[in-house]
C-alpha cells in the first residue's frame, strides 16, 4: 500500500464507466455479479465487484483502491487475504490467482 496514494473517488470510478459507454449496473450484470456488488466496492472492499469494475476500466484494482491493497496488489482485508494464502480446492495445493 502506497501511504500517500489516494483510492479514485467513486464519483470518477462512475464516470470513467459511463465514458465507456455502460453503467455500473449492466458492467455487473455482464460478468455474472449483482449490480449491488459492484456498487458496493465503490464505498468499502468488496473483491468480486472491484475486480469487475477493474477489468471494463483496463486498470488494476489495485490502481484504483490503493488503499485496499499491499504492494504485490494483494488485498489487505483479512477474509479476501486468507483465499491467497490457503490453497484452492480439497485435493490441489495451487494458490488463487490475481485476477
Amino acid at each position: 500500500m502506497n501511504q500517500n496514494a489516494h483510492n479514485w473517488h467513486p464519483a470518477d470510478i462512475l464516470a470513467a464507466v459511463q465514458k465507456r459507454g455502460r453503467d455500473l449496473a449492466s458492467v455487473a450484470r455482464a460478468n455474472g455479479i449483482a449490480p449491488r456488488t459492484a456498487s458496493k466496492a465503490l464505498q468499502e472492499p468488496c473483491y468480486s465487484g472491484e475486480q469487475v469494475i477493474a477489468e471494463f476500466l483496463g486498470k488494476a484494482a489495485h490502481e484504483i483502491w490503493p488503499n485496499r491493497y499491499d504492494k504485490a496488489g494483494i488485498p489487505l482485508h483479512p477474509r479476501i487475504r486468507k483465499q491467497f494464502n490457503a490453497p484452492c480446492g480439497t485435493n490441489t495445493s495451487q494458490k488463487m490467482e490475481l485476477v
